[in-house]
């Protein structure tokens, strides 16, 4: 007779296919060395052409996050999103202490299209903003989630773009579906390329009257000229 144990091993590692999502070695979860080195990331500001405001990252996009965030958005992976979270938390965090915010706040995820959450069957970024608030209340961080922002049009996905077509695909592509008044925003995001879906978030929140204080991000890429912003 198989045990329960046995069953739940079983179905564990069918979910998570038995291996680490950041280097596919055998095991269940994110291993502990690429927690490891996802946890070394330093966490600091960083600059991006047009954005106005303070955006903070907890670490540079390098192995292992662009496998463990493509093996969560594509693959179904979703054991690294905890991981993640805490990074983003990290992030808001590091932001919060270093513009001295106090009172509510509020955690805006970048919101993935329709279409997209309905294939993935998750909204990958509002889970890491929950999962984000809930580590910051932990720590006396008085923060909410609310998804306000929605997109109004198609866009292609920004992978295969260069930065001037990234700009023009993301343009007025945004709108604020309610408005919040009487705390802090931060508009938050797994990882930050050109800069573009940020500097869509910031402008639809200024049109809006409802401006964000920052942006954080788990990841940001590594810029290796000003061409690439």
């Amino acid at each position: 007779m198989v045990t329960g144990v046995n069953v739940t091993d079983a179905a564990i590692d069918l979910l998570v296919q038995g291996s680490c999502p950041g280097c596919a070695r055998p095991g269940r979860g994110v291993c502990s060395t690429c927690a490891g080195s996802i946890m070394a990331g330093q966490i600091g500001p960083r600059t991006r052409e047009g954005i106005t405001v303070p955006l903070w990252s907890a670490g540079e996009y390098t192995r292992p996050l662009p496998r463990v965030i493509s093996q969560a958005k594509d693959h179904h992976r979703w054991d690294g999103l905890d991981l993640l979270g805490v990074r983003l938390a990290f992030a808001v965090a590091a932001l919060a202490d270093d513009l001295r915010l106090a009172g509510p706040g509020v955690l805006v995820p970048f919101p993935s299209q329709p279409k997209t959450v309905r294939d993935r069957g998750l909204d990958v970024t509002r889970v890491l903003a929950i999962r984000a608030a809930r580590h910051l209340r932990l720590v006396g961080l008085d923060v909410s989630v609310r998804p306000i922002l929605a997109h109004i049009r198609a866009v292609q996905d920004q992978g295969n773009l260069t930065t001037a077509d990234r700009a023009t695909n993301l343009a007025e592509s945004l709108r604020v579906t309610r408005l919040i008044a009487d705390c802090w925003l931060v508009v938050v995001d797994d990882v930050v390329t050109t800069g573009a879906s940020l500097r869509e978030a910031q402008r639809a929140l200024n049109t809006a009257g409802c401006p964000p204080t920052g942006l954080a991000t788990v990841a940001a890429t590594v810029l290796k000229n000003s061409h690439t912003r």
